[in-house]
């Protein structure tokens, strides 16, 4: 059962990412059909030129649960006095504001936190500001050039902040360089101890509801990080990325480290009887017991009979895990194939 549960539960999640995306992709194609509308009606004076833009209002940029980062797609007309913005927002709402080619009215926000939803951006105005980002279409990787170039274009090919510049680099920022090499130590302890350094096998029943709860730990995990990440200045795309890739890792780390935790607290193993069913099944002679298969090892148990009995090491601890040490058991399996083999 808690298989099904956990194959019930991807099935869901990914249904529900594909309808998200689905309904985003219907709302981008709205907005830019409104843009289209807006630049259809431009009127250009003779030194005026524009440039397509992402916009988006203060509570829309702070807003964490939006389904993109803008609230319209529109124009940046850019004149000698100053510079206009124009959009068409969803229900039609008419964005129309003037500013001053002034860096006390433009300057560089960048991509810091998960308001700027992977995009760089300029903050337009002081008190009712506007945030507005260079129109890159669904490509996010080049918001950072595109967005700078427009600053130039505004503020007379001034120099914005070195962190429009160039992309980040992971290995210069302390935060950033300790979660990677957090996240190597968690990946390569998932791999050793979770592939082939522990020789006590974790029976079946428990492993779904241990990865159905590595979940909201990993997530957990990851907010943490992110929030810490976000204080380090360490743009929003790199963090969103670190995160994940840490929330995978610690997916898979969960498993073997709550084996060890559970042998630690749980003693020595102790010594239970099993009789054979089948050529890779046995039950336990207490029913209180869990049932060991064996699949991969049938062949070394099609020389048993039925019925016979098998004495095996088992662990139980405090966490609730039932594990087998398989020491013993290898060994045995090894010589019988090397046996057979020769």
């Amino acid at each position: 059962m808690p298989i099904k549960l956990l194959l019930l539960f991807n099935v869901f999640v990914v249904l529900g990412l594909l309808a998200l995306f689905v309904v985003l992709m219907r709302r981008v194609s709205q907005l830019k059909a409104a843009q289209q509308r807006v630049i259809e009606q431009l009127a250009l004076g003779p030194d005026e030129q524009w440039h397509r833009v992402n916009i988006a209002t203060t509570a829309q940029f702070k807003n964490l649960f939006k389904m993109q980062g803008f609230g319209a797609k529109g124009v940046a007309v850019i004149g000698k006095e100053g510079v206009r913005l124009l959009a068409e927002g969803p229900g039609g709402v008419k964005i129309d504001r003037q500013f001053a080619l002034d860096p006390a009215q433009i300057r560089w926000w960048g991509n810091h936190g998960l308001g700027s939803s992977n995009l760089h951006w300029l903050q337009f105005g002081t008190s009712d500001a506007l945030m507005v980002s260079a129109d890159t279409g669904m490509n996010a990787l080049q918001s950072r050039e595109a967005t700078a170039d427009l600053y130039r274009r505004l503020l007379g090919n001034a120099a914005p902040p070195q962190e429009a510049l160039r992309d980040f680099a992971l290995d210069k920022n302390p935060a950033s360089r300790a979660v990677l090499a957090i996240l190597a130590l968690v990946a390569a302890y998932a791999v050793i101890d979770g592939g082939f350094a522990n020789q006590m096998r974790l029976i079946q029943p428990r492993l779904p509801t241990l990865l159905l709860l590595s979940y909201p730990l990993s997530i957990a995990v990851a907010i943490l990080v992110y929030r810490w990440l976000s204080r380090a200045n360490v743009p929003s795309r790199e963090s969103i990325l670190l995160c994940m890739l840490l929330g995978a890792a610690c997916s898979g780390a969960w498993v073997p480290a709550a084996k060890r935790l559970d042998q630690a607290l749980a003693g020595p193993a102790a010594s239970y009887a099993y009789k054979l069913q089948d050529e890779a099944t046995l039950q336990p002679v207490d029913t209180t017991l869990p049932q060991l298969k064996f699949k991969r090892e049938a062949a070394y148990w099609k020389q048993f009979e039925t019925g016979s009995t098998h004495q095996f090491q088992l662990v139980h601890g405090p966490l609730g895990l039932w594990q087998l040490d398989t020491r013993e058991l290898n060994n045995k399996t090894r010589e019988f194939y090397r046996n057979r083999d020769d």
